[in-house]
């Protein structure tokens, strides 16, 4: 087993970074699935590490200095035809490191630059299928315009305008639009076209494997120069690039030809295994003894209530998006017969899953809520804060949508405006129970969660507590997405809790670049004080883990230790809120102890590519 570090070059300011998005989820899952240590770093190499570098021709010349030796430049651009100052620099890297490329034309370009290196130091990485790729729910609401992403060559002007000059035809362009805003476009268009940057036109696959995985059509203009290898040319419909309008009319009016060609091409793309690829390129660099593959074979399981054995990869293969273990603490879990509990800690597992739950419902006269095993009759809210009426809005158009019919609505607001404007949401969506209160600006979305609403969520079955994150509008699309992107999202997550009484709290795995900030930091010691009085001792909790930024689904019952704090608007800090070490963080790292002492379990979700996500402090 190796320690890998993929390591994306981003100049302040650069949001063109992004593009490199799915070349890292595929580095990043399948150097995973071989069982390697793998670390997300964005502007910073790790010594004791092989580093991947995506973007080295961005790095400034003194920059250059500090790469390890242990490195491997992966290029993504296109090098032959024009010569540009960033193959130039591919040109210089590639002198001194090994280089991964998509394209065999890159890679006899640099050959011929780069003369008397040994076989290894060029080496193909085929881009494949991973279902880390695949985040998209094809909205049912699609337009028939035809999109493109990229930026405005010479070359990609004259087709589009040539395009442009049909009636019969819509088209629109965009240009730095990345992450969840292109793919909402995506998910309603009739499909997304892929254009020749410059006059070298090799297939610009990387751009392609994200259409494909996601099931959305893709059209390609080709040319007879155009350079494509293995069966790449199977994944796209096909349109001259000399005379695309009469082709492109065609399509446009056959959106089923579109949607079949797309789904087939889903169901061939998914035998291109990317981990089988990684594993290639780490033999053709190194050496298949240098890094020898790793089997991370799960066992067979048997949960509680089941005689018969299940297979856990047919269980991974039906349930992929409830699946995460970045941390891969799941072995303890099997042995214990507790298939996916992620805490590591067997000592406080033991101490806490059963004996807390009595002492702790003593403590406090609050009900705990019998569980019902159908999801209809599952009594849900949606307990929600927001500071601003931009966030409430979006959050009610890409979200709250999904929940209305199936919960009643708790809201918090530092802002009369804002309150408005949620009652106004209220009559648009036909939301019977809106409950808004307007507070002081202390506490933003806690005072939501464990003071305002503790006697009216008690007694509801299950909660989606989530925010207006102002701080990170990246952050806050990724993480509703994955709590109530769609209406099948919202159904499944409460299936899940009508079938197993014992699950206590669900949240979405953390984006990958903030995994070295998931533990205590600083707050053990504020922990420690807000739980003593429950003989609660936490010095056996080695890895802490908790809903990062306080987005999850959970029965109020899991959460009784934290409504049984007594807490108050007075005794949480005012504004400006420092960057750590204050009650509110403390408490943003409790539901998961909470969860424990009550008897419950918790489960993550797996990042659906919103492990793309990177912190502007990384």
């Amino acid at each position: 087993m190796a320690t890998i570090t993929v390591v994306t070059i981003e100049p302040l300011g650069y949001s063109h970074a992004r593009a490199f998005d799915e070349i890292r989820i595929l580095l990043y899952h399948s150097l995973l699935d071989l069982g390697h240590e793998v670390a997300l770093r964005t502007n910073a190499f790790l010594e004791d590490s092989i580093n991947i570098i995506l973007g080295a021709h961005l790095l400034k010349p003194a920059d250059v200095q500090s790469i390890p030796f242990a490195s491997i430049v992966f290029n993504t651009e296109q090098l032959s035809g024009e010569f540009t100052t960033w193959a130039s620099q591919i040109v210089e890297l590639a002198s001194r490191w090994p280089v991964w490329d998509y394209s065999n034309a890159n890679l006899k370009f640099l050959r011929e630059q780069v003369p008397g290196k040994p076989a290894g130091h060029f080496v193909r990485f085929r881009l494949g299928y991973h279902r880390g790729l695949e985040k998209i729910d094809r909205g049912v609401n699609r337009t028939n315009d035809f999109l493109f992403f990229g930026s405005m060559t010479p070359l990609r002007e004259r087709i589009l305008g040539a395009i442009r000059l049909s009636e019969g035809l819509r088209v629109q362009a965009f240009f730095g639009v990345y992450g969840w805003t292109r793919d909402g476009l995506l998910s309603r268009c009739a499909a997304a076209l892929n254009i020749h940057s410059h006059s070298s036109r090799i297939l610009e696959w990387p751009r392609i494997i994200h259409l494909v995985a996601n099931r959305i059509p893709c059209i390609s203009l080709l040319h007879p120069s155009t350079f494509v290898e293995d069966r790449q040319l199977d994944y796209v419909l096909p349109c001259d690039e000399e005379d695309p309008t009469s082709q492109l009319e065609t399509y446009f009016g056959q959106p089923e030809l579109l949607n079949q060609h797309a789904d087939a091409a889903w169901e061939r793309f998914r035998l291109e295994d990317q981990a089988l690829f990684t594993q290639q390129a780490l033999d053709q660099t190194y050496g298949s003894e240098a890094l020898p593959p790793t089997s991370r074979s799960l066992p067979r399981w048997s949960p509680v209530g089941r005689d018969d054995p299940v297979d856990a990869r047919w269980y991974l293969h039906t349930y992929q998006w409830t699946y995460s273990d970045p941390r891969d603490c799941s072995t303890f879990h099997h042995q214990e017969g507790c298939f996916r509990q992620y805490h590591p800690n067997p000592s406080f597992f033991h101490c806490f899953k059963k004996p807390l739950s009595l002492r702790a419902s003593e403590i406090s006269s609050l009900p705990v809520v019998a569980q019902t095993d159908q999801v209809a009759s599952l009594r849900c809210a949606a307990v929600l804060h927001f500071h601003t009426p931009t966030k409430a809005r979006q959050f009610f158009a890409d979200f709250g949508c999904h929940l209305v019919g199936k919960a009643d609505f708790f809201v918090t607001t530092s802002e009369a405006l804002v309150a408005s404007v949620l009652l106004s949401l209220a009559q648009d969506y036909g939301i019977t129970t809106m409950d808004v209160r307007v507070l002081p600006n202390i506490g933003r979305d806690i005072p939501s969660k464990y003071i305002v609403f503790n006697e009216e969520l008690q007694v509801y079955d299950l909660c989606l507590f989530s925010h207006g994150k102002e701080s990170d509008g990246q952050w806050f699309h990724d993480q509703n997405l994955m709590l109530a992107g769609s209406s099948t999202r919202v159904d499944a997550i409460k299936q899940m809790f009508a079938d197993q009484p014992d699950l206590g709290l669900i949240f979405p795995d953390y984006p990958s670049s903030l995994l070295w900030l998931i533990g205590w930091g600083n707050m053990r010691s504020i922990v420690d004080t807000l739980l003593s009085p429950l003989g609660c001792d936490t010095s056996t909790v080695d890895i802490l883990e908790y809903p990062a930024g306080g987005f999850f689904w959970a029965r109020p019952a899991a959460l009784l230790i934290l409504h049984s704090l007594g807490l108050t608007l007075d005794s949480l800090p005012g504004e400006p809120l420092p960057p750590d070490n204050s009650l509110l963080h403390a408490l943003e790292r409790m539901p998961c102890l909470s969860c424990e002492m009550m008897g419950f379990r918790w489960e993550k979700i797996a990042r659906d590519g919103a492990s793309t996500y990177v912190s502007p402090a990384s």
